[in-house]
């Protein structure tokens, strides 16, 4: 999937295409967060976009002898739909940032899915339905045959005469979404940087009670309450980006969820061992209390509020990946390094690395070094003749090897367009032999060595 964003925060123009893995890095404040949190808009919301845009194409079909041709429906293929469902989610990104301030009258957000056709023709229906309609009826079959490219309505000649199409709609339109669409297209998760604030206060964090201080602030029929009063409990903004809100939705529902047993816990239990290797311990609910199990002496627990900032960070990721990913999805952190180690970093760019090949697709923002670095051995050792040798010494698994094929990385950087500098993302070079090469890193990491040198050796 591809997207261009224009004018959106910081960012002036930019394309980025997701593959296995996608990362951004750069700078502070040069945009990393704006595209992320654009992208997951878009593809949270794209089961209310896809409504949107097919409920409206719908509605102009005129069905002929009873039959929708669904080459009307989907005239233009993925890039019309696309492009009609990114023309109306410009107008939801305020709210996606929980702000007004980033977006402008000239930003655009345009998806692409090159090279993806758009398959109605293998899909099939049947559906007995009865209109609750004064003009109409008797009950109409819903008939869609694999092969055939029409939806057929199947009734008394009398029914089909005064046939509305608006009656059917919401049904025909779920039903194109449900099996084409949806099809097409990624469930999608995001870890905002914000994710070890929302693990400690998450009890406190109650976004559905906050909506509900708006909708009453927002009432014109206030006699029965002072204007006082109000003020005091619902003044302030409680907006906020969507990623944090349904990060605080996602952890508040933990205990609920711990039961549920994902894709990568019932077929592949050592991706969840590698996991808890990372955190030294595991979460575990106990009598409806989260408590993480340290695998010390002791197996001492400790609440979230009593735990470390690393195991507070990685919550909401682990208990993803253990409940609810599956292969197809897209996984995206926002700065995955928060509050890890070194070490630690990269054994979790190495858990990323594995997910990947399990059909996993990753989006990452980082400032770590220790992370693209890690991805550069996983592509080397993909490549190298002496892989097996070094793979074995360092105890490296061919689930974790990467091709270059696989990792695109992306830098936030200033380029000259028409006579003025404008804020962009430049894709870094990669290759199999030698991984990426990424002067925002590397830089700052030889100038620190010619500092040190200098110190020590002199001039």
């Amino acid at each position: 999937m591809k997207f261009e964003i224009k004018n959106i925060g910081l960012i002036d123009d930019a394309t980025i295409e997701i593959a296995d893995i996608t990362c951004i890095c750069g700078l502070n404040n040069t945009g990393k967060t704006y595209v992320t949190y654009a992208i997951y808009g878009f593809l949270a919301m794209f089961k209310e976009l896809s409504h949107q845009v097919l409920s409206q194409r719908v509605m102009q079909t005129k069905p002929k002898d009873g039959l929708i041709d669904l080459d009307d429906i989907f005239k233009g293929g993925t890039d019309s739909i696309l492009k009609d469902m990114s023309s109306i989610y410009v107008h939801y990104l305020s709210d996606v940032f929980g702000t007004k301030n980033l977006i402008k009258e000239n930003s655009q957000f345009r998806a692409y899915m090159p090279n993806q056709d758009i398959d109605y023709l293998s899909c099939e229906m049947q559906r007995l339905v009865t209109p609750k309609s004064k003009n109409q009826d008797g009950s109409i079959n819903i008939l869609k045959t694999p092969g055939s490219k029409y939806i057929e309505f199947i009734a008394d000649a009398s029914i089909i005469e005064s046939f509305e199409i608006r009656r059917f709609a919401p049904f025909i339109v779920t039903f194109l979404h449900r099996e084409i669409l949806e099809k097409i297209t990624p469930k999608v998760y995001i870890a905002s940087a914000e994710r070890t604030g929302a693990a400690i206060f998450r009890d406190e964090l109650d976004f559905a009670k906050l909506r509900l201080f708006d909708i009453l602030k927002n009432k014109q029929d206030k006699k029965d309450i002072s204007d006082a009063l109000m003020n005091e409990a619902f003044g302030g903004n409680y907006s906020y980006a969507w990623p944090i809100e349904h990060n605080v939705d996602f952890v508040r529902k933990i205990e609920t969820m711990y039961k549920d047993s994902g894709y990568f816990y019932e077929k592949h239990p050592e991706i969840i061992a590698d996991f808890e290797n990372i955190i030294g311990g595991s979460y575990k609910v106990i009598k409806n209390v989260l408590v993480y199990q340290s695998n010390s002496s002791g197996k001492q627990k400790f609440a979230m509020s009593e735990a470390s900032s690393s195991v507070r960070a990685l919550l909401d990721i682990g208990f993803y990946i253990r409940c609810k990913l599956s292969p197809g999805d897209l996984l995206m952190i926002d700065e995955p390094e928060l509050n890890l180690h070194p070490r630690n970093q990269r054994m979790l760019a190495r858990l990323l690395a594995k997910l990947v090949n399990h059909g996993v697709k990753v989006f990452l923002t980082t400032h770590s070094d220790f992370i693209i670095k890690e991805m550069n051995i996983l592509i080397m050792l993909n490549n190298s003749k002496k892989n097996k040798i070094v793979a074995e010494k360092y105890k490296y698994s061919e689930s974790e090897f990467l091709s270059s094929e696989q990792v695109s990385i992306y830098v936030t950087s200033k380029e000259k367009q028409s006579r003025k500098w404008i804020n962009t993302l430049t894709k870094a070079t990669i290759t199999k032999e030698f991984g990426v090469s990424l002067p925002t890193f590397d830089n700052s990491i030889e100038e620190m060595i010619d500092i040190q040198s200098e110190l020590y050796f002199g001039e």
